[in-house]
């Protein structure tokens, strides 16, 4: 069965702590269209030797293929850091327009902790991918053990 974005929307939910059920900051559009957006990402990354694409319409899009344990993690990380960094450009211009208007506002602890949230999501993705090539090695190995023992 292929894994759908609806499938992981609520663990993108989950990982960048958008947990409260009666005021979520994110729209099931927002989650899914980082999702679609976390595909290119994915395809991107040059420690992968895999590449996905988004088939279907709606609440029925699909990973084609079907994406790994490993890389549906990968896939909900880069979707987190697409919407964290989309969050912290819109504080960015908020933290203008209310300093400005207000004279002395200093919202500059919301850019901050978004960024560290940022940055522990990029060291989380990068262990993720990181092992993906450790994967491949250890099977490399597995592979040419066998073929000296015959």
């Amino acid at each position: 069965m292929s894994t759908t974005l609806l499938s992981l929307s609520t663990r993108v939910q989950r990982l960048i702590g958008d947990t409260d059920v009666n005021n979520y900051r994110w729209e099931s559009a927002d989650l899914m269209n980082a999702l679609v957006d976390s595909v290119d990402d994915f395809n991107a990354d040059v420690r992968l030797n895999q590449e996905y694409s988004v088939l279907g319409t709606s609440n029925s899009r699909y990973y084609d293929p079907d994406p790994t344990a490993l890389h549906k993690n990968a896939l909900v990380c880069f979707a987190g850091l697409y919407l964290l960094s989309a969050e912290k450009a819109k504080a960015a211009r908020e933290a203008i327009s209310y300093s400005n208007s207000a004279g002395s506002t200093n919202l500059t602890a919301i850019s901050s902790a978004i960024d560290d949230s940022i940055t522990n999501l990029t060291i989380k993705l990068d262990k993720i991918l990181n092992s993906e090539g450790r994967y491949e090695v250890e099977e490399d190995m597995d592979s040419v053990e066998i073929t000296t023992q015959g």
